[in-house]
């Protein structure tokens, strides 16, 4: 057996040779998985390019990995700027796709934050019916109230300070 024999036959049985029917509709089936990264959907659309069609670096296959990249996100806003964008490489519809997430958060944090400013406006106690003067008596009673209670726990604990070093 030769050299290139032995090569045909290993590639025959544990490579990928009359495969690429298998490897196209793989491609032609990946979806985004939930919490799945761009960049980890772009390699795998890569791996199963190349697998697809091995030793194809043509301009063709560099758009049909594009193409498989950007419609399975599932994502039609994501779909649409990243085409207006008219990448012509799977690494430029990348890029594209990675900022439209990153802007897309940071906006989406914005807004949450801006509702949640809202909400506490919103649920905000009405004011009170009383008057003034009738406020000001009630924190005045409050103050003088907390005081008296201070005083009081203040002298029991000096009672029962001095009681206890006069029985020792």
């Amino acid at each position: 057996m030769t050299f290139k024999q032995l090569v045909t036959r290993l590639r025959s049985r544990f490579g990928s040779l009359d495969m690429e029917e298998k490897y196209e509709a793989e491609i032609q089936c990946r979806r985004r998985k939930t919490n799945e990264t761009l960049r980890d959907l772009a390699q795998d659309i890569r791996r199963l390019m190349m697998q697809a069609y091995p030793g194809d670096r043509s301009a063709t296959a560099e758009r049909m990995a594009k193409e498989h990249f950007i419609c399975p996100s599932d994502d039609p806003e994501l779909e649409l700027s990243v085409r207006k964008k008219e990448p012509q490489t799977l690494d430029s519809a990348l890029k594209s796709a990675q900022r439209f997430e990153v802007f897309r958060s940071a906006i989406s944090q914005r807004s949450g934050a801006r509702q949640r400013f809202n909400r506490h406006v919103m649920d905000a106690a009405e004011p009170s019916s009383e008057s003034l003067e009738e406020r000001v008596v009630k924190i005045v009673q409050d103050i003088t109230k907390s005081q008296k209670q201070s005083i009081a726990s203040s002298g029991n604990n000096t009672f029962q300070q001095s009681n206890q070093r006069q029985h020792k």
